[in-house]
């Protein structure tokens, strides 16, 4: 399994390109792409929160098999909603920011 810091450094690294990226693929301007930051935010509290249960329950390994894939899906699915459907993305775009956090 990849280490943690590897795996955190890439998703925080996205965070540098966000607003661009709302921009292009759902035409928000960066004043609304901060909500859209903002709800990753608040996804990612859930997840923590969530996560560290499910840690204590399963094991670490066993959450990583979920998350991580999970977040491929939610990376990848970003991209493939913003070539195809830019910049009329946002009710796609919207539940793959909360999977993501």
């Amino acid at each position: 399994m990849p280490s943690s810091s590897g795996w955190a450094t890439g998703a925080f690294t996205v965070y540098t390109y966000a607003a661009p990226f709302l921009g292009m693929s759902t035409g928000l301007s960066s004043e609304h792409a901060g909500m859209m930051i903002t709800l990753v935010g608040v996804s990612a509290a859930a997840g923590v929160a969530l996560g560290g249960i499910a840690n204590d329950r399963f094991g670490a390994r066993r959450v990583q098999v979920v998350v991580l894939p999970s977040m491929i899906v939610a990376f990848a699915g970003l991209s493939g909603i913003a070539f195809a459907f830019a910049p009329h993305a946002l009710a796609a775009v919207i539940p793959l920011l909360v999977l993501w956090g």
